[in-house]
């Protein structure tokens, strides 16, 4: 299993090999956890499979090591300096495998999200603009255009 390749076979089960690099089955199993348990029996309750080399698609059982999940984290955590993508603040996290952190708190990516999903419409109705999340479907400024609408529509139904 050292070459990389997009599948695997192990054990009869067909793995696919994920963006990350891990290999997981169709059902969801993880090819580095089957691995493990064919060699050594069940992982125990509070464990996890660590990959020795930092290459998940190294799934060898020489480059498998079990570890309780806090040594695990222990071995993944490095405080990693950041700008915040919304207000500019440097801030330290921890690192991780899934890559950049982007903002310093909930409040900076909520906001940020608030701000970027966000755009000016006109109304079709009144032909005011108006503000709204941009991957919705409104195109109509209030209730009171709303009612206009629905009206004009209903009276040309009746004619």
């Amino acid at each position: 299993m050292s070459e990389i390749e997009k599948y695997v076979w192990f054990d009869g089960i067909r793995y696919t090999r994920q963006k990350d690099g891990r290999y997981i089955a169709s059902y969801g199993k993880l090819l580095h956890r089957e691995v493990w348990k064919h060699f050594n029996g069940e992982i125990p309750k509070g464990y996890v499979i660590h990959h020795i080399d930092g290459n998940p698609s190294n799934n060898d059982i020489s480059n498998l090591q079990c570890l309780t999940q806090s040594e695990h984290m222990k071995l993944h955590k490095t405080m990693k300096k950041h700008i915040c993508d919304f207000c500019g603040k440097e801030f330290e996290s921890r690192g991780n495998l899934s890559g950049k952190s982007r903002f310093c708190s909930r409040k900076c990516a909520s906001d940020w999200d608030h701000k970027n999903s966000r755009e000016i419409r006109i109304c079709v109705e009144c032909g005011e603009e108006f503000e709204t999340y941009k991957y919705g479907k409104t195109k109509l400024c209030s209730k009171e255009c709303h009612a206009k609408a629905i009206s004009r529509a209903n009276s040309k139904k009746n004619r």
